[in-house]
């Protein structure tokens, strides 16, 4: 039987993998990488999993995965800080999308440990400039929570 770490790194793995084929449009990444590896990019990233009340301590969990969606655009004034917007939201749209199909069927997303619902939280915007393969760019990054329950018996 897996330990609940296990449960849960599995998952996070299946949800890269469900993410990665279903949103054609970035490059998605389990883990955040040193640099920016496509002008669109997901990244989930750390998981925190607090655990439920006694009795199945240490058996379920509630992971809670933060994660990004980075857009790069090269710098081209107001137009370019829109486009880097709207492409940041629409991706965000996305992923809310895969989060919800998995919440449908977590099984068909390779979620084994994954019981109940599959939730996504998104909880900012923000826009900056930026460098980006050595050139003055745009980015906007909207990061969001995916949270689940886990259980690993």
């Amino acid at each position: 039987m897996p330990s609940l770490a296990e449960a849960v790194a599995a998952d996070k793995d299946a949800l890269a993998d469900y993410l990665t084929t279903s949103i054609a449009d970035a490059t998605v990444s389990s883990a955040a990488l040193e640099e920016i590896p496509a002008a669109d990019y997901i990244v989930l990233d750390t998981v925190t999993v607090p655990q439920s009340g006694p009795g199945l301590a240490g058996r379920e969990g509630r992971p809670q995965v933060a994660g990004y969606v980075i857009v790069q655009r090269p710098e081209g004034g107001e137009e370019a800080i829109r486009v880097t917007r709207q492409v940041a939201a629409a991706l965000m749209g996305s992923v809310e999308q895969a989060v919800a199909a998995i919440s449908k069927d977590p099984a068909a997303a390779g979620m084994t440990a994954m019981i109940g619902t599959v939730g996504v939280t998104t909880s900012g915007l923000v826009e900056s400039p930026s460098i980006w393969r050595g050139q003055a760019a745009r980015q906007a990054q909207v990061s969001f929570t995916v949270s689940w329950m886990s259980h690993s018996g």
